[in-house]
């Protein structure tokens, strides 16, 4: 609330402070992202090749049957 971070007796406790918790991880967050949106990439790659090749299939089946 108001853009600011309690302190709490359990941060003293464990020699935390809140304000700068996530400051440290950046780097660590995008190569996650980075990991996360190549094998999305990947797979979406993979199914649309497949639906590619089914729908193909089915188009090819429909003109030569006409």
């Amino acid at each position: 609330m108001f853009r600011w971070h309690p302190r709490l007796p359990i941060d003293a406790y464990l020699g935390t402070t809140p304000g700068n918790a996530g400051e440290a991880c950046h780097s660590a967050y995008i190569s996650k992202l980075q990991e996360r949106l190549k094998f999305a990439y990947r797979v979406n790659g993979e199914c649309a090749k497949k639906r590619a090749t089914q729908n193909k299939a089915l188009y090819d089946s429909e003109v030569k049957e006409n």
